[in-house]
Parts: C-alpha cells; sequence; structure tokens
C-alpha cells in the first residue's frame, strides 16, 4: 500500500476525543480521554506540555484525509523519556503513518533535551518490534506478565537520540532522515 498524505502535528484539544475512540480500536487496554487530555498541546504548534511532578507531555497526532489517523504520546523528566502509547489506525498500518508518527515524536523529544527513549512492547507485536528495531531500539530487558489483558510479557526496548551518548547504541540510519533541526 502506498503512503498517504498524512501531516504530524501537535495534539489539540479537539483531538483528544478522535484519539481515545482510535485507541479503543488500536489498543487492548485502551487509555481514556481523561488520561490523554495531560498530553494536550495547550498552543498550536507547541512541542511540549508541562505535566504535574516536573515531567514533561509530549504528543503528536498523524492527521489523513481530515481524520486522526494515528497517535504517539510520550512522558519526559529531563533527558530520559517514555513512550506511552503509539497507535494507527487499522487500516492505515504499514504505510509509513507510524514511522512517521514514530519520528515526529522522536525529533520533540529531541528538541526538549531527550536523550534515552524507552518503550514497552507485547512480546508478540512483530510489527511494532520491527519499526522500533528499524530505528534502532534494542531490548533492554523483559516483565514478566506485565499485560493484565493476556499475561502476556513486555519486551522493555530503549534507544538513544543523537548526542554525547557515551558509546551507546544510537537509533539507527532510518532515523536519520526523521529527525528534524529543529
Amino acid at each position: 500500500m502506498s503512503a498517504p498524505e498524512a501531516v504530524i502535528r501537535p495534539l489539540l484539544a479537539g483531538d483528544v476525543a478522535a484519539v481515545a475512540q482510535l485507541e479503543t480500536v488500536c489498543n487492548p487496554q485502551p487509555w481514556g480521554a481523561d488520561a490523554i487530555k495531560p498530553y494536550v498541546q495547550a498552543v498550536s504548534g507547541q512541542a511540549v506540555a508541562e505535566k504535574s511532578g516536573g515531567s514533561a507531555a509530549v504528543a503528536c497526532v498523524a492527521e489523513s484525509g481530515g481524520r486522526v489517523a494515528g497517535y504517539a504520546l510520550a512522558s519526559a523528566v529531563g533527558p530520559e523519556a517514555e513512550i506511552m502509547v503509539l497507535g494507527v489506525h487499522p487500516d492505515l498500518r504499514r504505510t509509513g503513518i507510524g514511522r512517521m508518527l514514530l519520528g515526529g515524536l522522536l525529533s520533540r523529544l529531541h528538541a526538549a533535551g531527550v536523550r534515552s527513549v524507552f518503550l514497552e512492547v507485547r512480546r508478540g507485536n512483530a510489527a511494532a518490534m520491527g519499526l522500533y528495531a528499524s530505528l534502532g531500539f534494542g531490548e533492554a530487558g523483559v516483565r514478566k506478565g506485565y499485560y493484565a489483558d493476556t499475561g502476556e510479557d513486555a519486551l522493555l526496548l530503549s534507544a538513544f537520540l543523537p548526542a554525547h551518548n557515551g558509546g551507546r547504541k544510537t537509533l539507527g540510519a532510518g532515523l536519520a532522515g526523521l529527525l528534524r533541526p529543529d
């Protein structure tokens, strides 16, 4: 399938209901609107929203055909971030939207000073693991029985954004074209 026209932009208040609805299609344990709201970027074009406790919320959506086609939410504290959730409408998977979303999210995290990124992924989610591996994420651990709905293990993945990383594994060449110089 060819890549659809999509724009990656900050998550705005008007997107919360659409993201919450899409989350019910993408995630067996979906986040509700109340969990998504703290990630809203208050001002159009703002890259980071402040959350309580000194953390920052970074979120973006993929808009295609006038609708939210995907979303990515992360929380950051200092130079570390965790990708909390990423989803693409099932009809638009394997079209490049997930890669675009991840690139937009990582660019925003990089601009905010983040240097290391972590996430959990279901051991059985081969498509997501392939995407993450293509961008240089590597396995950092296993969380046994992490997912309450199935008892499935989560793989903890990590990657380091370009900067002074002390020789640790950095995101792969696949990321070079995704990070925007902001």
